[in-house]
């Protein structure tokens, strides 16, 4: 009954993949699954004009904590389809939340999945309509998605920077 949210996180626009990301919103329209891109971070004036994007500006994680939860918590999916990525803390932020991530197996992004349910990692420059053909096999039936969303919340302390330090005092002995 709402449009899909694909969300998008950062303020490189470019380089973190949003044309990809508008461009799967706009496949989903063409089968009959409505969706938006709501992006949090880009500058409004650097983002393409189009009915399917629904610019957030920056949200502050230090004085609007609460907001930035309720808006990523609202997403379907978050995405990464970023040209190159040391890591990709966004995609922790979903998981943390509860939040499945769609991103490439490129650089360092494979390393922020850490078992299956974390979303998906599509090969290093994947197609749009297998993006979106992807989604559309998830949505259906949507008890599917719903089982995915919460299995990933069950773990959400996994994706807490506690759970990161200790695992970084683990390898530093």
């Amino acid at each position: 009954q709402k449009p899909l949210r694909l969300g998008f996180l950062g303020k490189e626009w470019e380089r973190k993949g949003g044309p990809f990301v508008l461009s799967v919103a706009e496949a989903l329209q063409r089968i009959g699954i409505p969706a938006v891109v709501r992006a949090i971070g880009p500058s409004v004036q650097a983002l393409p004009d189009s009915p399917l994007l629904q610019p957030l500006g920056f949200i502050s994680k230090r004085t609007e904590m609460a907001e930035f939860v309720r808006e990523v918590s609202s997403w379907h999916f978050g995405t990464l389809f970023s040209s190159y990525e040391a890591f990709g803390i966004s995609n922790r932020e979903c998981f943390r939340l509860g939040i499945p991530v769609l991103a490439p197996a490129t650089g360092g992004i494979p390393s922020t999945f850490t078992g299956p349910g974390c979303g998906y990692l599509f090969e290093a420059h994947p197609s749009v309509e297998s993006v979106s053909d992807w989604i559309r096999q998830q949505l259906t039936p949507y008890s599917r998605y719903l089982g995915l969303r919460s299995e990933l919340a069950d773990r959400r302390t996994e994706f807490s920077w506690i759970a990161a330090a200790q695992q970084l005092q683990e390898i530093l002995g």
